[in-house]
């Protein structure tokens, strides 16, 4: 039933356009300790609260024993509510099933991010106690049998005043009981709650293993590498997995040491893997991946690998000729009689990219600067969707370090607030994971006094701070991610649904995946790029030839990065599908052989890096089926004006709004032309290759 996972300022819209403009370039392009120093017409917070996320309680890492409590308190009011003899003459069951569900996943969420990114030892060990103990809740209410019946018959009790809506939740509910086996006998589902606390653990465990350098001493190294000591030192640590070296020992050595073996790390992917069918076996799931599709745009392996082949077979050909550029690139240009490899790619592509566009990122960054690019994400939601970004000061305790940016999402006819995006978004040597990502603090949904719950999201990027003389510059890259993640933030503040449990990125992952994939397009986009890419220092516009180039630059060599994820997502389905009674190892030679141009390199351990393991299992795939369907909706309504208003709030009331409160195809079939089989996500995906 739970997935675990100063003053205002008020002035005319074309005014306010302009202030925001020059506000957000001003904060965003100096690290938010440093505002002081400057006049920003900063909105001063709506609540008078601190602590984090203006909870009071959290002014000390102890206040999570305070969340829990209040939490597990009004979960047990709730559930003596719908054992109550007049339930169902008040409130829907579904409705009383969601507000629990609402009350566990705030504390879950928050704990779940502040156990992976506070810097407060106290504030992390804090926050995974809550988080283990929330879990423990949730299991408990997920095997809770007499629950399960109370739902299950509202279905038919209550029938007359169920809509669709509550119809679907209802039984999405149902369908999360159903997955933690709670139809198995009482021994059975006992089994299938210790596996699933082992699973847990193995999940975090390998999690943590994934992102740790590998370690190699130059006692242990093969003696065909001694060269390459001169760029290390002992022990020699290598924390990637590409490195940009023109000596090609080095690019190998680089790619088979973060790709060595690591035997504590291989039992925990296998016992993942293995545990992950118990589970799926004792629910009476034919796989893992059956399971874990079971309400995705493609619902079982079947469809999901017939769409992989077909997808494989359309660009087969032009990965070759790509590859075979490459090839040519490296025996003429670097004079190597060796051929090409996976640890080449990068280096020479980009090379290629360089050679024939005449490009350079120094011709570029400084035209994006981190407050610019902002500026560039307001200009969008400005004009597509009506809505303005506003800074916002943080009150004492609101934030877990002092580089935290916080924005107001509003819109713009009426002023009325839509949530908080807090943006953490500077690499720091204390932060947990390097890994690009949007957290859900709080969903939006609504309330019994027909207002909306105000959903709060946090943006974790990985970017270089400013320096004293110079703003963050993004690299093309970065810039992709910084889109990316918005159209997730997005998501989350358009929705506008009855449920939180399926608010905003709440939805089939293939689903989730749209927006963020859709806001790519505007990067690539060279009249949008045109509106904003302007000096840091100088205000100049970028130079529309190198514009051109840019986005030119995208298009190139992309069959080969799709044959990769091809390649993943076979691979992901293979793990969970297939026996591992045969090595991991010789799975990745054999799948390699048979949907990628470049051999395996022998004694790689992809595996064991493949971090998408956590929390995409099974369901890698959805990226590509996210971004067929976000190129259709780009092509569909966009492309002709990508900054329609029109087409901006056909989108938002039509799919952003819903999350997950009606089925994926009909949301995207209500927007654009989308067979039920979606046998035409092959021709939107490929179609620019």
């Amino acid at each position: 039933m739970l997935r675990l996972l100063s003053r205002k300022i008020f002035c005319p819209a074309n005014e306010l356009k302009v202030r925001l403009k020059s506000q957000l370039s001003a904060a965003f392009n100096q690290i938010p300790a440093k505002h002081s120093r400057i006049k920003i017409p900063f909105v001063s917070s709506s609540s008078s609260s601190s602590g984090l996320f203006g909870k009071k309680e959290l002014c000390s890492y102890e206040g999570f024993y305070e969340l829990e409590k209040e939490a597990e308190g009004r979960v047990n009011s709730l559930i003596a509510e719908a054992f109550s003899e007049d339930c169902g003459s008040k409130r829907k069951m579904v409705e009383i099933f969601d507000d629990i569900s609402n009350e566990l996943c705030c504390v879950a969420d928050l704990a779940e991010f502040v156990r992976t990114s506070h810097p407060d030892d106290n504030y992390r060990q804090s926050a995974n106690l809550i988080f283990g103990q929330i879990s423990q809740i949730v299991e408990k209410l997920n095997t809770n049998l007499e629950l399960y019946v109370k739902l299950k018959e509202s279905l038919d009790r209550e029938k007359s005043r169920l809509d669709e809506c509550d119809s679907r939740v209802c039984r999405l509910f149902l369908a999360d009981f159903e997955q933690s086996g709670i139809h198995l006998d009482r021994s059975s589902r006992s089994k299938f709650v210790a596996i699933n606390d082992q699973l847990v653990n193995l999940l975090m465990k390998f999690q943590i293993n994934s992102q740790q350098p590998s370690l190699i001493n130059v006692s242990d190294l093969d003696p065909k590498y001694k060269d390459v000591l001169k760029y290390f030192r002992d022990p020699i640590q290598v924390d990637t997995m590409y490195i940009n070296s023109d000596d090609e020992l080095v690019r190998e050595f680089v790619y088979k040491s973060y790709l060595q073996e690591n035997k504590v790390q291989e039992s925990f992917f296998k016992s993942i893997i293995n545990k992950r069918k118990e589970i799926a076996k004792l629910c009476g799931y034919e796989s893992y991946s059956h399971r874990a599709n079971i309400n995705m745009i493609m619902d079982n392996p079947t469809k999901i690998i017939n769409f992989l082949d077909e997808c494989s077979k359309v660009i087969e050909q032009k990965a070759i000729e790509d590859y075979e550029k490459m090839n040519q690139f490296k025996r003429t240009i670097l004079n190597s009689s060796q051929p090409l490899y996976q640890w080449d790619v990068p280096i020479i592509s980009s090379r290629i990219k360089k050679s024939v566009l005449d490009l350079d990122r120094s011709q570029y960054m400084d035209y994006f600067s981190l407050g610019t690019c902002m500026e560039g994400l307001n200009l969008i939601l400005n004009h597509v969707f009506n809505v303005n970004l506003e800074m916002e000061k943080l009150n004492p305790d609101e934030s877990w370090h002092t580089d935290i940016y916080k924005l107001a999402v509003k819109e713009n006819s009426n002023n009325t607030l839509l949530g908080y995006i807090y943006c953490d978004f500077y690499h720091r040597a204390d932060k947990f994971s390097n890994v690009d990502c949007h957290f859900t603090i709080q969903c939006s949904k609504l309330r019994q006094d027909n207002t909306y719950q105000l959903p709060i999201v946090v943006l974790h990027l990985n970017f270089p701070p400013p320096s004293k003389d110079r703003p963050t510059l993004l690299s093309f890259e970065m810039m992709e991610n910084l889109f990316h993640e918005f159209g997730h933030a997005m998501h989350s503040m358009f929705a506008k649904t009855r449920y939180q449990h399926v608010s905003g990125t709440r939805c089939s992952t293939d689903f989730a995946e749209v927006p963020s994939q859709l806001m790519e397009f505007y990067c690539r986009d060279p009249r949008i790029l045109r509106k904003f890419a302007k000096h840091y220092a100088t205000n100049k516009p970028l130079d529309q030839r190198i514009i051109d180039k840019l986005c030119q630059s995208k298009k190139m060599f992309t069959s080969c990065e799709l044959q990769n994820q091809i390649l993943n997502s076979m691979l992901d389905q293979a793990f969970h599908l297939e026996d591992l009674s045969q090595k991991p190892v010789d799975m990745i030679e054999k799948y390699t052989k048979r949907y990628h141009y470049l051999p395996y390199a022998r004694n790689t351990h992809w595996h064991l890096r493949y971090t998408h393991l956590v929390g995409y299992g099974a369901k890698y795939y959805s990226y590509l089926v996210s971004k067929a369907i976000a190129s259709k909706i780009w092509s569909e309504c966009f492309e002709k004006d990508p900054l329609s208003s029109s087409a901006g709030e056909l989108y938002r009331k039509k799919m952003l709004e819903f999350g997950g409160e009606k089925q994926p195809l009909e949301l995207i079939s209500s927007l654009i032309g989308l067979d039920e089989a979606g046998s035409n996500l092959v021709d939107s995906l490929t179609k620019n290759i």
